[in-house]
């Protein structure tokens, strides 16, 4: 029997705590243990932010740990 390797990427969902707020100039949200902070005008463009924001980072650490190895 021969055996084949499956190469494919995948989404790891990892549960992440943020906190949003209203303010005056519209919606700000914080990931505190990552140190990061986002804007929007309204709750959902803030949150959609934060989001991006925190695959961008998930992503630069692996880029980062492969320059490393």
């Amino acid at each position: 029997m021969r055996s084949c390797a499956v190469k494919m990427p995948l989404i790891a969902t990892i549960a992440v705590e943020c906190v949003f707020w209203a303010e005056d100039d519209g919606w700000k949200g914080v990931c505190e243990s990552l140190d990061l902070l986002v804007r929007g005008r309204d709750f959902e463009e803030s949150k959609k932010s934060m989001d991006t924001v925190l695959k961008t980072y998930v992503q630069s650490l692996f880029r980062e740990h492969r320059k490393i190895a």
